[in-house]
């Protein structure tokens, strides 16, 4: 997820990564759509478990 620390978005990431990219690294090339904002943090969310739901998203 996409997380801006301006304007307190939360949002899923369609793109894709390697395996091995880290998480701050990736948030370093990204803004919040919203705002504009680079102040954004990667967070990795584990799927959910069989029938499960994904957190849902805030902003």
């Amino acid at each position: 997820m996409l997380r801006c620390a301006s304007c307190g978005r939360l949002r899923y990431m369609r793109q894709t990564f390697p395996a091995d990219a880290r998480p701050a690294e990736i948030a370093r090339t990204l803004a919040c759509h919203r705002c504009l904002s680079r102040d954004v943090a990667v967070v990795v969310v584990p799927p959910p478990a069989p029938g499960g739901r994904w957190p849902a998203e805030e902003g």
